[in-house]
């Protein structure tokens, strides 16, 4: 067994290396994992979410899918030093947690497993182990106190059917609620009502449908992203409903400080996370005035990172967050068989509170266990409750893992994981995250699903059947298929600093740690640039609805990107590539140098076909040469929208090039974030560092455009996409090509 042998490698002292943990953050719609390795994040991996712990058989459930999903992770996974898994529902319930330690130690050879709840690995990633208050907020919420002599206070978290006020699910059920009233003729928001029919369909089956879908409460939370742009967008009603959600906020976080901190004057610190507050001022604003009013010595401050920070943080130093651990230790057995389960050294397996840690005031007795031995929360609540034995036997074997692919149906936008990455819009909309919450059915945090359809299906039509393909002959989307939500969350990977990589040294191999930096940034990419996406899309297909052309430029590597649509299998052909011979990487010696002289993309300018109401796309991985933000002006001044492909971690690195101190993403209309790091690579190998994502991450950003483009003009243009087939495909492409690039032949000379 891997735990057993990994402690009888560090007692023979055979591993002098970097200590290894891997954080898990888990909810019921999405479950993240990262790798640290001397306290870098390396790598970060999404999947399904989980079950509540205390569902039947959930224990077992639970450690199989973590066991798969950091199977997914580097090799230095499969063996860490500690294993922080912070699960929805732990805290308010401690009891479900008891016996998750050790199997989570056995499925993933982990050394030492630390069980406890998301709200406390989201408290130890926004502040570290300091008293204070963090509040968790998307689709559900929950409020964790800790004050300085230890006492703590959990506020709400109790589940869509009771509590979590303020969430993206009661910001959703409200806007349902006026939506529905405008049905009946009963007053309500007719504005509400439209979006409610654009995202479930008609509304008089959607109680049907909401209480038939797998996950109802994540189902229904999905809205509130929707409520959050059509309130930045100046809707009364939406504006209302996240204006009172921030002042219910608010008042938890008062609530939980008051309890914490019951005779204090001073600064009580103060954090908010997940993805809810990425709704931006318009929810923040109100929290912010109203917990001034309710708690004039809260101190708020950015928080320093995601839960899966916490997680690190709290496998290094937890403090006075060490109560609400569930800790478990590998060691090796006479026989060499299981590892033994020795009673938690914080006495939580005996069902006592060493710390005090209670859920309302300082130390207490944990309450009676209820019957069965499942154990009930009790005021005090910091530990689990166990009524059958202080040191639970080995469960059964865990089931097998569930496979990534099956992710159920996902909210989008403010309904995902905590900790993700800001939107690349420079309007600040929303992006993609989560709270948490107390067991319920259906209920816990839901998994960065980022907002919807980067790559869903286009509409039925004469054209070809299949869209947005990454290879010739290879379309990916059929253009028919329902309305399905994205892929799981990996959001938060080591998006601070752009999508790292494992140090290919130690048997790491480098070309799997470039597929895994890869994945992960595609990951990013789906939670936290999904409203960019849609503003561009929707831009695009606005023009190409109505007989315009969509533009693509770029210099250097950056036009490999601006090239990838141009008579693509499964792409549009209304598409003109401008792509200047000087600026081509086939002579990168000139190319470096032609676009940082200013003036030049006059010259390109000057005889460029660029009409008013179109779309510029220009990609530029650094945005800071002088042509690529010339170009992007000028294409502005001829009334185009311009949309930036570019990576603004990059970008704001480096120092501007253009004589006005501006970067492509200060001049754009819509900004879409790559997300990749400084200098683009992303792999160690000895001295440098090697491995390019900015190219791959940039076409599959165009190709989700383009599939995303075609799908709003099936549905909510009525047109029929016009769509290229694989010449090498069976039937007769070669004349339904020809007559759709004829079409455009005037506008787009390459084609």
């Amino acid at each position: 067994m891997r735990a057993t042998t990994r402690a009888a490698e560090r007692a023979e002292g055979t591993a002098a290396r970097r200590p290894v943990t891997v954080a898990v953050d888990g909810g019921k719609s999405g479950c993240r994992a990262a790798l640290y390795v001397a306290g870098a994040r390396l790598a970060s991996v999404a999947g399904p979410g989980l079950p509540h712990p205390a569902e039947p058989g959930a224990p077992e459930a639970i450690a199989a899918a973590v066991g798969a999903l950091t199977g997914r992770l580097p090799d230095p996974a499969r063996r860490p030093d500690t294993l922080v898994a912070g699960l929805t529902g732990v805290t308010e319930d401690p009891a479900s947690a008891a016996g998750l330690p050790w199997l989570l130690a056995t499925a993933t050879g982990a050394v030492t497993a630390l069980v406890c709840g998301d709200v406390v690995t989201s408290y130890a990633g926004a502040l570290g182990a300091v008293p204070g208050v963090v509040l968790a907020a998307g689709t559900g919420t929950v409020v964790l106190g800790v004050g300085a002599d230890g006492r703590t206070a959990v506020v709400d978290g109790w589940g869509h059917l009771l509590g979590d006020a303020g969430s993206g699910f009661d910001i959703a059920r409200r806007a349902l609620d006026l939506a529905l009233r405008a049905e009946d003729g009963r007053a309500g928001s007719t504005g509400l009502r439209d979006l409610a029919v654009r995202r479930f369909g008609p509304l008089g089956g959607l109680p049907g449908r909401l209480s038939a879908a797998e996950r109802p409460a994540e189902a229904v939370a999905a809205f509130a992203a929707d409520v959050a742009r059509a309130a930045a967008s100046g809707d009364p009603a939406a504006r209302d409903l996240l204006a009172d959600a921030g002042r219910d906020l608010a008042r938890a976080i008062a609530a939980a400080a008051r309890r914490a901190f019951p005779e204090t004057a001073e600064p009580v610190p103060v954090a908010w996370t997940g993805g809810l507050v990425r709704a931006g001022a318009i929810l923040t604003g109100p929290l912010t005035e109203e917990l001034a009013a309710l708690l004039p010595h809260g101190a708020p401050r950015p928080a320093r990172g995601d839960a899966l920070d916490g997680g690190l943080a709290l496998a290094h130093d937890p403090g006075p967050l060490r109560g609400l651990l569930h800790p478990h230790h590998t060691s090796t057995t006479p026989s060499g068989g299981h590892p033994t389960m020795p009673t938690h050294e914080s006495g939580h397996a005996a069902g006592k509170d060493p710390a005090g840690l209670g859920r309302s005031g300082g130390p207490e007795p944990v309450g009676a266990a209820s019957p069965g031995g499942t154990g009930r929360r009790s005021s005090s609540g910091g530990a689990p409750i166990r009524a059958d034995s202080a040191t639970p036997a080995p469960p059964p074997a865990a089931a097998a893992p569930r496979s990534a692919g099956n992710t159920a149906e996902q909210p989008d936008d403010l309904a995902g994981r905590a900790g993700t990455t800001e939107s690349g819009e420079r309007p600040g909309e929303p992006g993609d995250s989560t709270g948490s919450g107390r067991p319920s059915p259906a209920d816990g945090r839901s998994a960065a699903s980022g907002g919807g359809d980067v790559a869903a299906a286009a509409g039925s039509g004469d054209g070809p059947g299949r869209i947005g393909g990454p290879g010739s002959g290879d379309a990916a989307v059929p253009a028919a298929a329902s309305r399905s939500s994205a892929a799981g969350d990996a959001t938060g990977v080591a998006a601070r600093a752009g999508v790292g990589a494992p140090e290919a040294a130690g048997g790491e191999l480098a070309d799997v740690a470039y597929l895994d930096a890869l994945r992960a940034n595609l990951g990013v990419l789906v939670a936290a640039e999904r409203p960019a996406v849609e503003r561009a899309a929707r831009a695009i297909a606005g023009s190409i609805a109505a007989g315009g052309v969509v533009h693509y430029f770029g210099s250097g590597h950056s036009q490999l990107v601006a090239l990838e649509p141009l008579q693509r299998a499964g792409g549009l052909a209304p598409v003109n590539v401008i792509a200047d011979p000087a600026l081509s990487p086939h002579a990168p010696r000139h190319a470096g140098a032609a676009e940082r002289v200013a003036g030049y993309a006059a010259a390109i300018l000057a005889t460029a076909d660029i009409r008013a109401g179109e779309v510029v796309v220009v990609v530029s991985n650094s945005g800071i040469n002088a042509v690529p933000i010339e170009f992007a002006l000028g294409a502005r001044e001829r009334g185009a929208t311009v949309v930036a492909l570019t990576n603004r971690a990059h970008s704001l690195a480096a120092v501007p090039r253009h004589a006005t101190g501006r970067r492509l993403l200060d001049v754009a209309d819509i900004v879409i974030d790559t997300h990749g790091r400084l200098g683009d690579t992303v792999v160690p190998v000895a001295d440098v560092t090697v491995g390019a994502l900015s190219t791959v991450v940039g076409a599959a950003l165009v190709n989700a455009l383009t599939c995303r483009v075609a799908q709003l003009l099936a549905e909510e243009h009525g047109q029929s996409p016009p769509l290229l087939i694989s010449q090498n495909a069976e039937g007769d492409a070669e004349r339904h090509n020809s007559a759709l690039l004829a079409r455009h032949r005037d506008r787009c000379p390459t084609g």
